[in-house]
């Protein structure tokens, strides 16, 4: 049985909330940070309601970065 070793997740889970509606928002893109490295990614979400986008860095632990 193959083990899942401990990988980085970068909050890949997340549901936030959308800004301007209020409704649900999936993640649709995943990209390496280009100025945080490999600790880093960039995400981009968008609106299941309403179709906005909206983007937020993350840690490996799936923490926001500002």
């Amino acid at each position: 049985m193959l083990q899942r070793q401990n990988q980085p997740q970068y909050g890949a889970g997340d549901r936030p909330t959308c800004p301007d509606c209020g409704g649900p928002m999936s993640l649709i893109r995943r990209t390496p940070h280009s100025e945080h490295g490999d600790s880093y990614e960039r995400q981009t979400f968008v609106c299941l309601e309403c179709r906005h986008e909206a983007e937020r860095s993350a840690d490996v632990r799936g923490n926001p970065h500002v």
